[in-house]
């Protein structure tokens, strides 16, 4: 009886050692999981012919421009006076005019807006405001990197040529968006890579 009693404590004692063990390890398994990479920002839509369509996607553009604004928000300020910073923070100044005064311009005109109005405010929301808050937050994001990782000069080099603010002389689907996601986009989510790959060395 007492070589059962012993056998039992012991048996007891290797299971809450591995029921412990096991909630340990979950953490770190938390910790090590790869950051995903951006997606590529969708083109906005050129097939549209009646108002009714054209208020739905604005209505849409709209919420999405504020989802996107409160996310930039609560990312830090990237500094102005470093790299080419300065730039990026006047394109989005002006990218965020430019959207409150289609916004206001829209309100005011919604009751009788025509197709060509229509057409023309819904194209310039989706890229002053959303395209613009989208580059925004990836720059506010890879700051938050770069102080993370303060010698990685990868992720500098990255910063210095991606976020210059350039972007504001093209517009279009085929011109800004393409080349957003060819340059901008393609560029975080190398610096999505070197992070990554830094997280996993730790």
């Amino acid at each position: 009886m007492k070589h059962y009693f012993i056998f039992t404590v012991i048996a007891l004692a290797i299971s809450f050692a591995t029921g412990c063990k096991k909630d340990d390890s979950t953490p770190e398994t938390t910790k090590k999981e790869a950051i995903p990479h951006k997606a590529n920002i969708a083109y906005y839509k050129t097939d549209v012919k009646d108002i009714s369509t054209y208020k739905e996607l604005i209505d849409q553009t709209i919420a999405e421009y504020n989802t996107l604004l409160a996310t930039v928000g609560k990312l830090p300020q990237y500094p102005k006076d470093k790299y080419k910073y300065a730039g990026q923070d006047y394109a989005w100044t002006e990218g965020k005019r430019i959207s409150n005064e289609l916004l206001q311009n829209y309100n005011n005109k919604k009751s009788n807006i025509d197709v060509a109005l229509a057409k023309k405010t819904y194209e310039d929301l989706y890229q002053y405001g959303v395209v613009y808050a989208h580059i925004e937050l990836m720059a506010r994001q890879a700051e938050v990197y770069r102080k993370e990782y303060p010698t990685n000069t990868e992720i500098e080099k990255l910063i210095e040529k991606t976020f210059d603010g350039l972007y504001t002389t093209q517009e279009g689907n085929e011109h800004f968006i393409k080349s957003t996601n060819e340059e901008i986009v393609a560029n975080y989510n190398k610096i999505i890579d070197i992070v990554n790959k830094l997280k996993s060395q730790q």
